[in-house]
């Protein structure tokens, strides 16, 4: 059964969008905030492939199309952001707040995961600091250089062709072609949010939600691997 669903490309990806559907209708039916729909879609997930006994790495490869949609539906978070700028820019010791329990927050996960995997000291110590400075510290520094300073200074070439240019040389700083590709739209996206805005503060908190995403995805997969 494995094998199959190794080979399949859309057996993962329907039985995660068939779960999320009955969780969120799970959700509503209780109607309590702590009922979220996306605890109940993990823990049913998890469920599913125990019961069935389905390897991870099967599943995992045969759901990789909804991970390839993660990036840009948070890129995507620019919109709703944008509309609401003013009043983000009334609750800056709000926001402030927010990202710092973020940060402590993910640095707790990391270490639930750890003490849950059993995971070894090194493992540990290298996943501690990358729980900050992965998921918020470097967010945070890429987008005061290139949707900041760098977007600045590009201005006297034009509102279009100066965010084309921070987008090409952001995208070019990352690895593989699918990541570059990913890089550059959301280059794109952020920097039109930062001319829109006229700050990169919507980069900055679309850019998190990303990375945590993406830090929480390769913990996982280390945990159950």
């Amino acid at each position: 059964m494995n094998d199959y669903i190794a080979f399949s490309a859309y057996f993962g990806a329907a039985l995660t969008l068939i779960i999320y559907v009955v969780s969120f209708r799970i959700s509503d039916r209780i109607g309590h905030p702590l009922a979220n729909p996306i605890l109940i879609c993990l823990a049913l997930l998890i469920g599913a492939l125990l019961i069935f006994d389905i390897d991870y790495d099967a599943y995992n490869q045969s759901a990789r199309y909804i991970t390839y949609l993660l990036t840009p539906a948070t890129a995507c978070l620019a919109l709703p952001l944008y509309r609401q700028i003013q009043k983000l820019r009334e609750y800056p010791l709000a926001i402030v707040a927010g990202i710092l329990t973020g940060v402590a927050v993910n640095a707790l996960c990391v270490l639930a995961v750890a003490l849950v995997f059993r995971l070894g000291h090194y493992d540990f110590v290298t996943l501690i600091p990358k729980s900050v400075t992965g998921a918020v510290g470097m967010p945070l520094a890429e987008e005061l250089v290139f949707r900041g300073a760098l977007l600045r200074l590009l201005r006297p070439l034009g509102e279009h062709p100066a965010n084309l240019c921070q987008t090409v040389l952001f995208a070019a700083l990352h690895g593989t072609l699918t990541e570059k590709c990913y890089a550059l739209g959301m280059g794109l996206i952020f920097g039109w949010a930062a001319e829109q805005t006229e700050s990169p503060a919507p980069g900055v908190v679309l850019h998190i939600l990303n990375n945590g995403l993406v830090l929480a995805r390769a913990l996982a997969e280390r945990g159950m691997g």
